[in-house]
């Protein structure tokens, strides 16, 4: 009995620890980051900062198991923060239990770069990211006391709902501010835009219509449209000029009706005005509605007084009250106890009607990421990993010609500043590399980058890397590299006060989509570091449209500045030529060191007459004998075209031919203020003994004076695509 009872009992531990080791497998598996540490024989848990991305503003939570894979533990919360670039916000957890959701409130955000917004949850040991100064300016604030004020502060026992009715469609880059509209409206004409309301509307409403007028005629006023609300006219008003208007009106009740609203906008062409073309941005209702929040629904209201709230509060019910007046320090309200200094604009929800986040990005870095990490680098390359790694045999050729290169995940540097992926942390961050090491030269940015970042009508993938956008004087909006070459200032007020722009780093673009592109260039680069030149003068080659006698003046002039050691040559072919692009075929096959472009262009094209178009460079067979391209045009380096692809772009992505660095603006700007550029850089590239191609770059644009605002636009649009440490032969 006794040897029975003892291999039951065997039995039974068997099992048993069979049972405890399912449950601690099953335990680990859904805990995945807690560690065995050998040292202290405990379980540990592994903290790290987590990435949150939100589209919509509003309350949003993050699910316990999203939470617990950066190490997040509901008895721990004293030791988290919630940060919006380098700013702590509040937040809470729906209940004590193990299971409980972290809930915050994510307000409405505007970024020129990304349509999300970034929030970083990180444990209080980590460091907290630098807070950004134009933090503020990046919230779309809503100052609902003022129109309460404008509708004699409103109605007792109700609230002020705002309505934003519209899309970002189309793209102008000549507006300023904000380039995107909804719809495009050409006088005369009229246009029928619908919504719904849920209920009734109460006592007065407050219409407003946001334009963009982009023509205007030496008559006054010219332009004119009226508003009409279900067949009332609500608005008729006259302006005068270019730029962002606003039709305001207080309309009553009686306009509105309880489900589907009809909006006429109707345009009206002033008399002697040939053409009227503005663009529609938005339109905004504040109406006073009943304080009813339905299933599922999320409601931004205003309130007509600021202890009023506290009287609707109990016709609501809702799970979540907040006070949002001040957006980045909401305060709960739910009860009225808690309502100490009452404000204006509240957010009501029920639980079921908070949007979940379904995935956190790691937010975390490497000491190999920091700044101090490239103290010693002369030569910093920056990228997405896919677009570094067929960089390596560049990196070999570099050091072995003498340079310390390094290179950095770009997405490490968003995670050290605040999460957003904008041109600005990539700033800062080369900003604090300066700082620690002055051997720092020559930056190469491997990415192509897009006017439309938000993918409002285009695929977001292709914003590999972002860059600075600027409004110019005849181009509208557009791209510059010039901040990440000019560190000192802080902000970029330098484009618009310096009297020289303080160029720091040699700054490079290589604006390549994937992998490939980014190995053809490299190949192509091998390929003319080996090609041996015979000893010979410079070759230049200038060619000039011939729609414009001035631009033969400007080749001739840029020839004369070369030395007489130099070959020269200048082609001036005569309007209506069809053998052009033969012609200028052959002086990219012949040697050419160094061939500038004078004249009209675009962004696939030399000439109005297609002298030389991306077609044509796409099809150059001149490897190993590629010339620098410099192009004193107008937007052949418009590489943020999401759909098209520069002339510029083919010359560096033919695998055959065409050229290893070009200069190549991005913007439109006139002969009279390029032609400072080609003195300065010509003088530079002589004097300079074969630099290296950022050093002659970036000396030539500290050294041009800026006197009017169109100089500044040439040295802020030009921009040098390929390798700065190429040396040109």
């Amino acid at each position: 009995m006794r040897s029975k009872r003892t291999y039951l009992l065997g039995i039974l531990g068997s099992f048993g620890l069979i049972l405890i080791s399912f449950a601690s497998w099953l335990y680990l598996n859904n805990h995945y980051l807690t560690r065995y540490n050998p040292i202290t024989n405990n379980l540990t848990i592994q903290k790290r900062s987590g990435l949150v991305r939100v589209t919509d503003s509003g309350l949003v939570k993050i699910p316990q198991k999203l939470l617990r894979s950066i190490g997040f533990q509901p008895q721990e919360v004293q030791n988290w923060r919630l940060t919006y670039r380098g700013v702590e916000i509040p937040f809470w957890l729906t209940n004590s239990s193990a299971a409980a959701e972290l809930v915050f409130y994510a307000p409405p955000t505007q970024s020129e770069y990304s349509k999300d917004a970034y929030f970083v949850l990180s444990p209080r040991s980590s460091p907290i990211p630098e807070k950004d100064n134009e933090v503020y300016t990046s919230l779309k604030t809503l100052d609902l006391r003022s129109i309460i004020q404008k509708l004699s502060n409103g109605l007792k026992g109700y609230i002020l709902v705002p309505t934003v009715i519209g899309e970002d469609v189309l793209y102008q880059p000549l507006a300023g501010g904000d380039p995107w509209f909804w719809r495009r409206l050409v006088s005369p004409s009229e246009q029928e835009i619908t919504f719904s309301l849920k209920q009734a509307v109460q006592g007065k409403a407050l219409l407003r219509v946001n334009l963009w007028a982009s023509t205007e005629a030496a008559l006054t006023p010219d332009h004119h449209y009226q508003i009409y609300l279900n067949k009332n006219l609500a608005a008729d008003e006259s302006w005068d000029g270019t730029g962002y208007h606003q039709l305001e009106a207080i309309i009553p009740a009686t306009f509105f009706q309880k489900g589907i609203n009809r909006l006429s906008i109707v345009g009206i062409l002033p008399p002697k005005i040939i053409v009227d073309v503005v663009y529609l941005d938005s339109i905004e209702l504040y109406t006073w509605q009943k304080p009813i929040l339905e299933k599922d629904q999320v409601l931004v209201f205003g309130v007509s007084d600021s202890s009023a709230i506290i009287d609707l509060r109990h016709l609501f019910n809702p799970d979540w009250l907040l006070d949002i007046t001040n957006p980045l320090s909401p305060t709960l309200a739910n009860d009225a106890s808690s309502i100490e200094n009452p404000g204006y604009v509240y957010l009501a929800a029920k639980s079921t009607a908070i949007q979940s986040v379904n995935r956190i990005e790691t937010a975390t870095f490497e000491e190999k990421d920091l700044p101090f990490a490239h103290q010693n680098a002369q030569f910093l390359i920056i990228g997405p990993p896919d677009l570094l790694s067929p960089l390596n045999p560049l990196i070999e050729l570099r050091r072995r010609e003498g340079l310390t290169v390094e290179t950095q995940d770009v997405n490490s540097i968003y995670a050290q500043y605040g999460g957003y992926p904008e041109p600005q942390a990539i700033r800062h961050y080369l900003q604090d590399i300066s700082s620690l090491n002055p051997r720092l030269e020559y930056v190469l940015l491997i990415g192509d980058s897009t006017y439309d970042p938000k993918g409002f009508e285009n695929d977001t993938t292709i914003n590999r890397l972002p860059t600075f956008f600027i409004q110019t004087l005849y181009g509208g909006q557009t791209s510059t590299e010039l901040p990440f070459a000019v560190l000192g200032p802080n902000g970029l007020n330098f484009m618009n006060e310096s009297d020289h722009y303080p160029i720091k780093l040699a700054v490079g673009r290589l604006p390549a989509q994937n992998s490939q592109q980014v190995t053809n260039y490299v190949q192509k680069l091998l390929a003319y570091t080996n090609l041996q030149r015979p000893a010979s003068p410079i070759k230049v080659v200038a060619v000039a449209d011939p729609q414009g006698d001035m631009f033969a003046a400007e080749a001739k002039t840029f020839l004369d500045f070369w030395g007489e050691s130099t070959t020269k040559e200048l082609f001036a072919p005569p309007a209506g030529s069809t053998t052009t692009a033969s012609a200028i075929n052959r002086y990219f096959q012949n040697g050419t060191t160094v061939l500038g472009y004078f004249g009209h262009g675009s962004i696939e094209m030399w000439g109005k007459d297609r002298l030389f178009t991306s077609a044509e460079a796409a099809k150059l067979t001149n490897s190993p004998s590629f010339p620098l391209v410099i192009q004193l045009t107008c937007l052949t380096g418009y590489y943020i075209h999401p759909k098209i692809e520069s002339l510029s772009e083919a010359l560096l992505w033919n695998p055959n031919g065409g050229a290893l660095a070009i200069i190549a603006p991005s913007s439109l700007t006139l002969p009279n203020d390029q032609s400072f550029l080609t003195k300065s850089f010509v003088a530079n590239f002589q004097n300079g003994n074969h630099d290296r191609i950022g050093n002659i770059w970036m000396h030539t644009l500290s050294d041009v004076a800026l006197n009017s605002q169109g100089i500044r636009d040439v040295l802020a649009t030009y921009t040098l695509l390929g390798d700065p440490t190429i040396i040109v032969k």
